[in-house]
Parts: C-alpha cells; structure tokens; sequence
C-alpha cells in the first residue's frame, strides 16, 4: 500500500566515511532498504550530500523501516568495527595523528581570534 505508515529507525551512526560505506555497501548487499542523513556538530540534520565528507563534527545516520530494523542489526553486527551508536565530534577518522592536526588546528584558530579580539579593544 502506498499510503501505509512506515516507521523508520536509526540502525547505525559514525562519523568515520569508510564504516558508513561499508554499512550501506552490506544493506544494499543484504537488499534491505534504507536511507542516510548526515549531522553535524551545531544540530543539523541533512539529507545525505552527493559527496559526503568527513571532518570534525560530521556524522552520518543510516535509517531503516522498523519492519527490517533486527535484520538491518544483524547484518551491521557481523562488521568488523565499533558499533558505537552515538558519535562524537572528533569521531572522523581512524587515524590518532588526523585527529590531533585538527585539534592543534582548532586552537591556534582560536588563540588567534582571541589575541586579535584583544588587539582591537585596547
């Protein structure tokens, strides 16, 4: 029926674009159908962007009809990574070394707005 009421449900979320692929790469795979949005840090909600990227704050969510939530789960739990369902900010990348760069990033950005903050008020 067309005009039935589906329900969907959050199944997976990460901030790492290589797990993202790979559970969309196992449902398609498993044809179970479902659909991404992507979040960010500030509490956006998009519809999934034609090349999404990763970076700090950007997370992306994979839905499912809740009729085919537990076989979307079983799938999903047979991959080899973290499940964690609630990601954080600096959850981008995999790589230690990536994630300290954008933190050093991030302050000296913030150490210069506040030194040139200062400057202007005296």
């Amino acid at each position: 029926m067309a005009n039935e009421d589906k329900r969907f449900v959050a199944v997976y979320a990460t901030g790492k674009r290589l797990y993202f692929d790979w559970v969309r790469e196992t449902l398609d795979d498993a044809d179970i159908p479902y659909f991404a949005r992507e979040y960010n840090a500030a509490g956006l909600r998009r519809a999934l962007s034609a090349f999404p990227t990763g970076e700090p704050g950007v997370s992306w969510t994979i839905w499912v009809p809740d009729n085919v939530a537990e076989a979307a789960k079983e799938e999903i739990e047979v991959l080899p990574f973290d499940k964690d369902q609630v990601p954080g900010v600096w959850d981008f990348c995999a790589y230690p070394d990536v994630v300290r760069f954008w933190r050093i990033l991030v302050l000296a950005v913030l150490i210069f707005t506040l030194v040139s903050l200062i400057s202007l008020a005296l």
